[in-house]
């Protein structure tokens, strides 16, 4: 079963939504699309602006055990209340800290919904 991500961004949250569409043009110039994917793709940018080294360890720690962009887990959007079962992972394989004081560090994370 997988695991959850709980911790829940202070301020920034943002989410996009991706669609595939084939383009292709007819003899006579005319342009004629197919979407490629019968839902949209959902990505999501968390951003912790203050955080304690403990919760930051954490989240860092959940990163590490699910080895970057490798493996999936579930979420529950904290604005929509949707819960993302076994679908959600991280979008990227390199996780960056911003520190700015000692204990004190900025951290943004990249989601992407697994189809």
């Amino acid at each position: 079963m997988a695991e959850t991500f709980t911790w829940i961004p202070q301020f920034t949250f943002s989410e996009d939504v991706d669609f595939v569409t084939l383009i292709s043009k007819g003899e006579k110039g005319k342009e004629r699309r197919r979407s490629k994917r019968s839902t949209a793709k959902r990505k999501f940018t968390l951003t912790f602006n203050v955080l304690t080294s403990a919760v930051g360890d954490a989240i860092y720690a959940f990163y590490i055990a699910r080895k970057g962009a490798t493996e999936t887990f579930n979420w529950t959007n904290s604005v929509t209340g949707t819960v993302y079962t076994d679908c959600i992972r991280f979008e990227h394989d390199n996780l960056s800290r911003e520190y700015f004081t000692k204990g004190r560090y900025k951290l943004t994370i990249n989601f992407i919904q697994v189809l």
